[in-house]
């Protein structure tokens, strides 16, 4: 058995309790009826953490899986993954099985093209791997900020690799290498301003008509710093407070280890949920009931297919 990683396990855990909450306060941050009222105003002030949810878990796909030796042969690898990348291809052929289910067509790209990034990052210099994840961003998440800005298109080169990509490697690297503290509270500084700046947009750009949310998508430049200073947070966190936060590695690992179930289920949990709450409570406690129900009644699920061996290696 691999051993754990606390750290990732922590991120792990932060990442599915993010995308739930994503997904729980999603209606009401575009409801242009809920414009203005207390419950629409925290959803919004959320919103530009809760985007970074699945990025955190390609990061710590990426971390896990290019610093270990699994990927090094391609066809090895693909042996290894074959039953769950079976599993992704079936649903890849049935497109519209639930708004989650894109995590895993760009999944299933980042797992064929692993072997290849690996060979990529392991001859890389810090500051060439930094150099590489800025090239695919460019098209990917600064040209289009900067288009949308002036109004006009100024994307003169294609996507080389999905925007994920970079996140993927960008894992890797922050796996790997440690930072200075110097450079850390500039990773901080830069994922504060990042947060701030989406948060202030959509802010800015929403009224009682429209509720557009320009920085939403997770993608842009902003929610890269955002997501980097929470991991390598969350990592130098663990680091220096390891026995003090000792005491919880091991709930964290059981958890973690169920958080795919998890995701797998909580829309339907969350749409069945929905149909039963509300009558009687305010905006804020109908989001946190909502939220709560589902995050437990989606770990019982979890839970349950840990202990069936097929649906467990599948899911899990």
């Amino acid at each position: 058995m691999r051993e754990r990683i606390p750290y990732l396990d922590a991120l792990r855990c932060l990442a599915i309790f993010l995308v739930v909450l994503l997904h729980n306060d999603g209606t009401v941050v575009v409801d242009t009826a809920c414009y203005g009222r207390p419950s629409w105003y925290l959803c919004m002030l959320l919103d530009g953490a809760v985007r970074l949810g699945v990025h955190l878990f390609f990061m710590i796909s990426g971390c896990l899986l290019l610093n270990g030796t699994g990927a090094a042969e391609p066809a090895a690898f693909y042996r290894k993954k074959l039953p769950r990348l079976l599993a992704l291809l079936q649903k890849a052929f049935n497109r519209g099985t639930g708004y989650h289910m894109w995590y895993i067509y760009v999944l299933l790209g980042l797992y064929l093209l692993c072997p290849f990034l690996k060979r990529i990052a392991d001859g890389c210099t810090p500051r060439q791997l930094a150099a590489l994840a800025g090239i695919i961003l460019l098209p990917t998440a600064v040209l289009p900020l900067v288009s949308q800005m002036v109004s006009w298109s100024v994307v003169p080169l294609d996507t080389l690799m999905p925007g994920q990509a970079a996140y993927f490697l960008l894992g890797y690297g922050l796996g790997r290498w440690s930072l200075s503290g110097q450079q850390r509270v500039f990773l901080y500084l830069g994922g504060a301003a990042g947060y701030l700046v989406c948060t202030a947009v959509n802010l800015l750009s929403a009224s009682p008509q429209e509720i557009p949310l320009p920085l939403s998508g997770g993608n842009s430049i902003f929610h890269y710093l955002t997501a980097c200073a929470l991991f390598v947070w969350v990592r130098a966190l663990w680091e220096k407070r390891g026995e003090v936060l000792r005491p919880l590695a091991r709930p964290l690992a059981w958890l973690s280890q169920r958080a795919f179930g998890i995701y797998w289920v909580h829309p339907l949990v969350l749409d069945l949920v929905t149909r039963q709450v509300g009558g009687g409570l305010t905006g804020l406690e109908y989001l946190a009931v909502r939220l709560g129900l589902t995050f437990g009644i989606s770990l019982a699920f979890s839970q349950a297919v840990s202990r069936i061996p097929v649906l467990k290696k599948l899911l899990l």
